[in-house]
């Protein structure tokens, strides 16, 4: 089933039937992959509980290192209600990118973006993700394509 589900080529175009954006995954176990402002990226990716919600949390690798948070959705996710699909820029949830070098993070909660968690099996939670991420002095930093499995802490 796992080899069924992580063997297809990434997407995070498209809708379902309700209009939600839908996605699939195709990267290792325990691997996070994007475009960040159009450049290539990928780390090693971890998840944990954050009360209600979900973090997902990267190595740094190629200059950035990510977190990932997704307020009140752990719910669901146990309980197999997915997709779970979460707006980065609001009350819901985030995405902060970190540059190994200086001291300015980049994050959703100043821009715009989506995420989709799609399966969990094995301790393996699987989804989506696109955002354009702002610094505090409005510099804009685009994450797109994102697609990850992370492990389980």
């Amino acid at each position: 089933m796992r080899a069924l589900l992580f063997g297809v080529l990434a997407s995070c175009a498209g809708e379902n039937d309700d209009g939600a954006e839908t996605c699939t995954v195709a990267v290792d176990d325990g691997v996070i992959e994007a475009s960040v402002d159009g450049d290539a990226w990928s780390a090693d990716a971890t998840w944990t509980e954050a009360g209600e919600g979900v973090q997902v949390v990267t190595t740094t690798s190629g200059g950035w290192r990510l977190t990932i948070a997704a307020q009140q959705a752990l719910a669901a996710i146990e309980v197999g209600d997915l997709p779970v699909t979460v707006d980065l820029a609001g009350d819901s949830g985030f995405v902060t990118a970190y540059p190994e070098s200086g001291d300015a993070s980049f994050s959703s909660s100043a821009g715009s973006g989506s995420l989709s968690f799609i399966a969990m099996d094995d301790g393996l939670l699987s989804g989506c993700f696109t955002a354009d991420t702002v610094s505090a002095d409005g510099d804009v930093l685009t994450l797109s394509g994102g697609e990850f499995v992370a492990e389980g802490l």
